[in-house]
């Protein structure tokens, strides 16, 4: 399944990059999303995802890849659910461009 989404950042890419170059920053961005270990460009964390009634809490870690010259990143994102057997896989890439309003993530 592929999902896209994009939003705006009043900000220059500049400011904005500086800003996603910091993942404890980035993380709190992420509905649902708790960061709790970060080494270099490995970190783990929580997520809670809900689908209309149903709520799944999931633990996990990742890696982010950067592409300063791009101003781009990707997160390959790995975990399982904290409370049954189900696991869950993405990878989110995200990359900023100038736009009338700021920056276009």
């Amino acid at each position: 399944m592929r999902l896209d989404h994009s939003f705006t950042v009043p900000a220059t890419p500049d400011d904005a990059w500086k800003l996603f170059l910091d993942l404890g920053r980035v993380a709190p961005c992420m509905p649902g999303a708790v960061l709790d270990t970060l080494d270099g460009d490995a970190f783990t964390g929580r997520v809670k995802v809900k689908v209309g009634a149903v709520q799944m809490s999931y633990r996990g870690e990742g890696t982010v890849t950067r592409d300063e010259s791009g101003r781009s990143m990707v997160l390959d994102l790995s975990g399982s659910e904290t409370r049954g057997a189900g696991t869950a896989s993405a990878t989110v890439t995200a990359s900023l461009a100038a736009d009338p309003g700021g920056t276009r993530v």
